[in-house]
């Protein structure tokens, strides 16, 4: 999992400057013909909100077409939202690595 700041400058006046961007390993590329996955975001007193999930179909991050901003440290953000942002990096890690229908589904879940 990456943590990117300022993936929507053309919109600074609006919530989602963050975005969790997870990777596609190569077997999951092939399979679903994607190369990522990001979750638009904002920190909160709480955890964080979730604005929206975007798909990497076929650009590199930071290309021209497919821009997230900087990455930054998951360190330098509010304890919950670190919290929020590392359990979805496990989920992830073991839908990933276990690659089973139980896992798949904590993923789609968390």
């Amino acid at each position: 999992m990456r943590l990117y700041k300022d993936c929507r400058k053309e919109y600074q006046d609006y919530q989602g400057k963050y975005c969790l961007y997870f990777p596609y390993p190569k077997w999951l590329q092939k399979n679903d013909r994607c190369k990522g996955y990001g979750i638009v975001c904002e920190p909160t007193d709480t955890g964080m909100w979730r604005i929206e999930g975007i798909y990497n179909e076929s650009n590199y991050v930071n290309s021209n077409s497919f821009y997230l901003g900087k990455k930054i440290r998951l360190e330098s953000m509010p304890k919950p939202f670190q919290v929020c942002a590392k359990r979805l990096a496990k989920a992830w890690h073991d839908a990933i690595t276990l690659n089973t229908d139980a896992a798949w589904e904590k993923w789609n879940m968390a």
